[in-house]
Formats: structure tokens, sequence, C-alpha cells
């Protein structure tokens, strides 16, 4: 798969992935958190307030994981001069660490690499096919 690299920074690469990650975090934050804002109880102003804050929370979550996933995986396409599964794996296991990094437990984090590796590097080979 030459043919999707690109000279395309890595950084805009990332924002890009911080933008589209954001417009999902924007309509899972509305929708989920707001069934879930709804449900615990709130009504008016305090309503407004919780969800705000899921959605913000939503936003800055999958913006950031997205973008850490987009800028690792053009950085490993520059460092390997190829665009396969293998990437997406490394890309994961970044991402999958940025996930597990605030637990503080290694264990939690090598499974947090592992996993987000897996299953990005699976997703990979089967959008290839």
């Amino acid at each position: 798969m030459q043919a999707s690299l690109d000279k395309t920074p890595c950084s805009s690469r990332a924002v890009d992935g911080f933008v589209r990650g954001a417009i999902i975090g924007l309509a899972w934050g509305s929708v989920i958190g707001g069934h879930a804002v709804y449900s615990s109880g709130h009504r008016g102003m305090r309503l407004a307030g919780a969800l705000s804050r899921s959605v913000a929370t939503s936003v800055g979550s999958f913006g950031g994981l997205l973008g850490c996933y987009s800028g690792a995986t053009c950085l490993a396409e520059r460092v390997r001069g190829r665009s396969d599964w293998i990437n997406a794996a490394a890309a994961g296991a970044v991402t999958g660490a940025a996930i597990g990094l605030p637990t503080r437990s290694p264990q939690v984090l090598l499974q947090c690499m592992v996993i987000t590796s897996t299953v990005t590097a699976a997703s990979t080979l089967l959008m290839q096919r």
C-alpha cells in the first residue's frame, strides 16, 4: 500500500485526527452523555452544566486519542517507508499507552497497549482485504 504515503506533515495529520475525534466526541457526548445525565436526575441548569462537562470530556478524550493514533501512524509510515498493518499496530500500542498511563499500573498499561494494538492491526488487515 505504498500509494497512501504522502508528504503531509505528521503534525497536520495529528491535528486532523484530533478534529475528527473531537467531532465524534461531540456526537458521543451529546447523545450518550445526554442520556446518562438526564437519567441521573439532573434537570434545568444542572442538566446543562452536567451535559456540557460530559460533552467536553468526550471531545477531549476522543480528539486526543484519535490525534495520537493519527500522528503515531504517520510517524511509523515515515520511519518504515511503507503503509501496512505494522504501522497500525505500533500506533495502537502508543494510543493504548496513552489510555493506560493515567492508571499508573504497569499491568493495566500493558493490557491497554496489547488490546489497542491488536484491534487496530486487525481492523487495518480487514480493511485492506
